[in-house]
């Protein structure tokens, strides 16, 4: 079993890529802006290994962590994934992440939604490369204008919608939170307890491939079910062939 991890790792950017486009014959995948964010898990062990590298927890533990990257589609669905060390600028994996989405995936047209935190002026100019290009200028009036609004919560976007539309495309964001949430309570998705890098990128892949279908399984029901329901149903089910 150990053995296969290495197996599974090897082929991850491939399997996520093959998920995606199996997926789209079970559920329309709704790809015009993607989520994407960070997360770290933590390991039970006292020193540094790795990618198991001492950084900044979210969860404010003392031990080492790796960091996930996550994209999802607009329904909430999971996309792609990479685990880079914990010791990692969250924002270096945006730009190798969405590259092989664009290879993988055979997606070139879609928005990125991610916090401020994220969104470095390389990822941003990577992103703009994509879009239309533009000639802008300074001016003093305007400049002084948007004045008026210092203090208040701004989104940053190269995109020329309806800023109604703007607003709700940035607060469905809150559903890639709830993604890790779920990995880390119900899947029990840490503490990880696996030492060789392969084994540990293919433990989150199994956790990724979860996600995946625990997301399809609760848009096939309409969204009617918690995700408890959901999962101890699933739990308590026995199966056999006849």
């Amino acid at each position: 079993m150990y053995r296969s991890l290495d197996v599974l790792a090897k082929e991850s950017d491939n399997i996520q890529a093959t998920l995606y486009k199996n997926s789209k014959r079970i559920i329309k995948r709704k790809t015009g802006v993607l989520y994407y964010d960070c997360t770290n898990y933590f390991f039970d062990i006292d020193s540094e290994d790795g990618s198991k590298q001492y950084g900044v927890s979210k969860e404010h533990r003392p031990n080492s962590i790796v960091q996930m990257g996550l994209f999802m589609d607009m329904s909430g669905i999971p996309l792609a994934f990479c685990i880079n060390p914990g010791n990692q600028n969250e924002q270096l994996p945006l730009k190798p992440l969405e590259q092989q989405i664009m290879k993988g995936f055979e997606l070139s047209k879609f928005v990125v939604c991610t916090n401020a935190g994220l969104s470095s002026e390389s990822n941003r100019k990577f992103n703009n490369q994509r879009a239309e290009k533009k000639v802008y200028a300074l001016d003093p009036d305007t400049i002084a204008e948007e004045a008026k609004y210092d203090g208040f919560y701004a989104v940053c976007t190269n995109l020329d919608d309806d800023p109604a539309v703007i607003a709700k495309i940035n607060h469905n964001r809150w559903e890639i939170e709830e993604s890790f949430r779920i990995m880390k309570s119900e899947f029990k998705a840490r503490s990880v307890y696996l030492h060789d890098d392969n084994r540990i990128e293919a433990h989150f892949l199994t956790c990724f491939i979860s996600l995946l279908i625990y997301r399809l399984l609760e848009k096939k029901l309409d969204d009617k079910f918690t995700c408890d329901e959901i999962i101890s149903t699933i739990r308590n089910m026995n199966v056999t062939t006849v």
